[in-house]
Order: structure tokens, then C-alpha cells, then sequence
């Protein structure tokens, strides 16, 4: 009997895997990928518990759940398997601010959409922008300005915090542009941070 032997070719690890580390819950839409391998014919990806997607490409396109965890892929061909390459996710929490406009009420700026008297609304640093009331009344069961973080009211809009809630200021408070606006606190609530705040109207 004659056999024929074909050598698939070495697999090199695949590299770094790009795309969003902090997710939304139930984001959808999100990609994957890593750098193309020679003599790779197939990508296997595996997800974090409750995520969804499926490729046999070097990327992939999933679903988020509501856990963070580990995504993994590896390449293959007929003759063997590359080493593993791994990025870890997190989910980021409803009310964590992500800033791709500065509008507070635009619900594409939030984790699951613009907060509401049970949201706790987390500001953080390093985003495209920082949030302004502007455009419409807020409202939050409590709001957080990280440091490095601002928040900023303008006009004649309030922000209210629900009853029993909290301001906390590690960041920049600015209302120096709201006219009439004012934090109305809808019952007992604290006022904390490492930084002083000054209210306009309160």
C-alpha cells in the first residue's frame, strides 16, 4: 500500500485577541478576532457561561450574558492545534456611564439605558465624554463621580436623587452653568467623596 502523508504545517499561537473588554449586560453585536495564521483552516472560539456566537473564522460575532468570564480560541487544521490565546471580559453593571456623546439622556451613553430612580449611576474616568444635564430632567437612585470623572449641569434641569439615596463626588461637580436647575434630593439621602461639592440649587 502507498500512504500519503500531508503535512498540515505548523500552528503558531494566534496572538492577541482584540475587542471590548467591559460589556454591557446583553450587549449584542460585539466582536473578536485575532490576526490571520498560516496554514490555519479553522478557529475553535469558546465563550464565557451564557454568551452566544459560534465561528469556524478568526473572528467571531457574539452575545453578551450577564457574567464576564474567559473567551478562548485556538487554530487547527488537519494535522494539529495551536497553543490557546485568551482575553478576560467583565460586565459592566446598568447605570455604569460609557460616554459617546455627553448628553445624559441619550440612552446610547448608558449600560442599559438611561438611569431611573432605582438606577445607581456609576461616572467613570477615561471615556470619550463626561456626562451634562442639558436636554431634559435626570434622575438616579444614586450618583458616583469617579476620580478623574465630571459631571455637569446646565440650564434650568434638575437632577433628582431618589429617597434613601447618595452623591458621592471623587471627581468634578460643575453647575455653575444651570441656572434654576437643581439636585433635588426626593427625601433622605448623603452627600460623600473626597472632594467639596457646591450645589446651585439644592
Amino acid at each position: 500500500y502507498i500512504v500519503n502523508v500531508t503535512d498540515g504545517g505548523a500552528l503558531s499561537n494566534p496572538g492577541t485577541i482584540s475587542g471590548p473588554l467591559n460589556i454591557c449586560s446583553s450587549a449584542t453585536g460585539l466582536v473578536y478576532s485575532v490576526a490571520t495564521q498560516p496554514n490555519a483552516t479553522y478557529y475553535i472560539w469558546t465563550l464565557p457561561s451564557g454568551w452566544s456566537g459560534s465561528s469556524t473564522t478568526n473572528s467571531i460575532t457574539v452575545t453578551a450574558g450577564t457574567a464576564g468570564g474567559t473567551i478562548t480560541v485556538q487554530a487547527g487544521n488537519a494535522c494539529s492545534f495551536s497553543s490557546v490565546s485568551n482575553i478576560t471580559v467583565s460586565i459592566t453593571p446598568a447605570g455604569y456611564w460609557q460616554g459617546i456623546t455627553d448628553n445624559w439622556n441619550d440612552a446610547n451613553n448608558w449600560c442599559n439605558g438611561v438611569p431611573t430612580a432605582t438606577t445607581d449611576v456609576i461616572i467613570p474616568s477615561g471615556v470619550p465624554n463626561q456626562p451634562k444635564i442639558y436636554t431634559a430632567n435626570a434622575v438616579a437612585k444614586s450618583v458616583t463621580i469617579n476620580i478623574g470623572a465630571s459631571l455637569t449641569m446646565q440650564g434650568g434641569y434638575n437632577l433628582t436623587i431618589a429617597s434613601g439615596g447618595a452623591f458621592a463626588n471623587n471627581g468634578s461637580f460643575d453647575a455653575t452653568g444651570s441656572t434654576t436647575g437643581a439636585v433635588v434630593f426626593a427625601g433622605t439621602g448623603t452627600v460623600s467623596g473626597s472632594l467639596t461639592t457646591t450645589f446651585n440649587n439644592v
